[in-house]
């Protein structure tokens, strides 16, 4: 059986893990089972940076090559300081993968992704511009270097798929660009990296993606919202050429609090002010908006799986060309009665315009 990779970014405060584990030091989200990732043969590698307890952890699957880098790979306290660095890579794999990940550790710790500190490079509404490509590019760097260990090992993995929640969706687009983007040139000018993860990206599935970033008010010099949303937009629109599975999974209920979300945006039902250009030329049939009778929170849980049962298509290596309400399949035919269940606009927009286009695009 081949083996896959699955790259999990975890969104804000996210301290838990998608996978289960034996290391103490892990706590299980309960997401998917030792079972479910081993049937499919999928490695996970799952970077958490938007909490006050930043880590990267791995678990290979019962096939795979590398159980011997289970566990937690890095972990910071609450003050961006460092706890584990985990030595055993450097016997494994015979690269710069521990070096890089000693960079993200310094990054982490210049960061200080910590309760209540409103400094230049964070703050508890979210990252800066700096700390956004900085994130990405670190990540960026990882993961390539854990990928041509892997090639230089003789036991290369397959196919890749990206989950990513939150305001973690964010970074895990951002990281296919060939860029970093700071202004409206380098958006307009971005394309997608040619390496080996934009090369075995066969699915990237994003879990609400929300953009609640430091802003002008904190002395922060740019917001970041104007940075984020139209250059995954930009990115999103280069994949679905490229013949990549893009899933986002949208809430469907309203709660006390309501992060906006950007989908409306990255399927391009709607126009970001400032860069109306983008999403002209999207090609729709590689683009799934699907919906989770749930909140926000939890989606990155066990929580999931009564919420949207199709859950397990996020690591099959098939193709997944269907649109889910929860369990129930969606076409033009019947989106109707599903759409008017959704509380929220932007999600809603966001879904009714993927089903439309679809079949535009057919």
């Amino acid at each position: 059986m081949a083996n896959n990779l699955q790259i999990v970014f975890g969104g804000t405060t996210e301290d838990t893990v998608v996978f289960e584990s034996q290391d103490t030091s892990l706590k299980s989200s309960g997401l998917f089972t030792n079972d479910e990732l081993d049937n499919v043969s999928v490695d996970v590698l799952q970077i958490n940076l938007l909490t006050t307890h930043p880590s990267v952890s791995f678990r290979a699957s019962k096939y795979s090559a590398f159980k011997g880098l289970n566990g937690v790979w890095l972990l910071a306290d609450s003050g961006g300081i460092m706890r584990n660095l985990n030595a055993k890579i450097s016997y494994f794999l015979d690269n710069d993968l521990d070096d890089n990940l000693q960079s993200m550790a310094d990054l982490i710790q210049e960061v200080n992704w910590s309760h209540g500190n409103y400094t230049e490079n964070s703050d508890g509404r979210g990252m800066t511009v700096k700390a956004f490509n900085e994130f990405s590019l670190r990540s960026k760097e990882l993961i390539l270097s854990f990928l041509s260990g892997v090639q230089q090992a003789q036991h290369d993995d397959d196919q890749v798929f990206i989950l990513a929640h939150s305001r973690g969706c964010g970074l895990a687009i951002q990281l296919l660009s060939d860029r970093n983007v700071n202004d409206k040139d380098d958006i307009k000018n971005m394309q997608l990296a040619k390496n080996s993860l934009t090369n075995k990206l066969k699915r990237i599935v994003l879990l609400d993606p929300v953009s609640k970033n430091a802003t002008d008010y904190f002395g922060m010099g740019t917001n970041l919202n104007k940075i984020v949303i139209p250059a995954n937009a930009k990115i999103v629109e280069i994949l679905s050429h490229k013949n990549k599975e893009i899933h986002i999974i949208s809430k469907r209920r309203k709660v006390s609090m309501n992060y906006e979300s950007y989908v409306d945006v990255l399927v391009g039902a709607k126009k970001h002010k400032n860069y109306s250009e983008i999403g002209n030329s999207i090609n729709m049939r590689n683009i799934y908006v699907h919906i989770a009778d749930m909140a926000h929170e939890g989606m990155l849980s066990k929580e999931l799986h009564e919420h949207f049962k199709e859950y397990k298509n996020i690591i099959t290596d098939q193709s997944w060309s269907n649109i889910y309400f929860n369990d129930q399949k969606v076409s033009s035919r019947n989106f109707g009665e599903y759409s008017s269940k959704i509380q929220l606009e932007d999600r809603r927009t966001a879904f009714e315009h993927c089903i439309k286009k679809r079949d535009d695009a057919s």
